[in-house]
């Protein structure tokens, strides 16, 4: 008989830019956004960081 998984243990864990910015996000640390070539992707981020005040 095979073994059952629990598979409880991997929720979802997509969140908005608004919520990661404000949770994962602090005074003094430095980070990098990577992407393919020159996207955009990553454009959104950088104005939620700026609209809640984390760029000094």
């Amino acid at each position: 008989m095979a073994e059952e998984i629990d598979y409880k243990h991997r929720l979802n864990k997509m969140m908005s830019e608004k919520e990661a910015v404000a949770t994962f996000l602090h005074d003094g640390d430095l980070f990098t956004v990577g992407g393919f070539l020159n996207n955009r992707e990553s454009d959104s981020v950088f104005r939620e960081i700026a609209r809640q005040g984390q760029i000094s």
